[in-house]
């Protein structure tokens, strides 16, 4: 399986479309685009409904919504879970929320691409690489190498992934990896390994060319 990576700095960005479709149940991507101020962390998207269409293929792939036509989101069980979990500031995941979807990505490592790229790198942070080796092994896994065609694609949708491994609490802001307690779904452990030295992470409206 090739492994899908977005234009999504940070994985909370996602919060303004899963909360706005938990909160109906089910929404166009044109009324989420038209909402923008609240489905986007800006607010200011320039192409809001492109941006926010790419905001609910990152929600899809982690299994937070579905699509049932191209132009229609629902909310999934996990989703609403989710949802649930969530905490005052809209732009941030709970601890809670990190934990259901730790979990569910450790239980269902091939259910997405999405899923499998945020694996692919995990294991290549176990595995000890760093910097430029780890950006150029990360597109191999993730069947990415001839699509990205400079070091700043390739740093950057590294760096981006490495921003989710820290948000969901598999890695720490040094990159080393974080021991989960052993009744962890799947069984995973984690070995401290040396940081990683990460590449400067793009803002949330900069472009990177895939």
């Amino acid at each position: 399986m090739n492994g899908q990576v977005f234009t999504v700095a940070k994985l909370h960005y996602v919060n303004g479309v899963v909360y706005f479709v938990a909160q109906e149940e089910h929404a166009e991507l044109a009324t989420l685009g038209k909402h923008s101020a609240e489905t986007t962390k800006s607010g200011r998207a320039k192409h809001p409904k492109v941006r926010v269409r790419t905001l609910v293929r990152l929600a899809e792939g982690l299994g937070l919504v579905t699509r049932p036509t191209k132009d229609e989101v629902k909310i999934t069980t996990l989703g609403m879970s989710y949802y649930s979990q969530r905490v005052k500031s809209k732009w941030c995941l709970s601890e809670d929320q990190a934990r259901l979807l730790r979990d569910h990505i450790l239980a269902n490592r091939s259910a997405s691409p999405t899923i499998h790229a945020i694996m692919s790198l995990l294991s290549l942070v176990k595995e000890g690489y760093k910097g430029k080796e780890l950006a150029r092994e990360y597109a191999v896994r993730i069947g990415k190498q001839d699509a990205w065609k400079s070091d700043a694609t390739y740093d950057g949708f590294t760096s981006f992934g490495l921003s989710y491994l820290i948000e969901l609490g598999f890695i720490d802001e040094a990159l080393a990896v974080i021991s989960f307690p052993t009744n962890q779904q799947g069984g995973e452990t984690a070995h401290g390994l040396p940081g990683i030295d990460a590449p400067k992470l793009l803002d949330e409206e900069q472009n990177v060319i895939d």
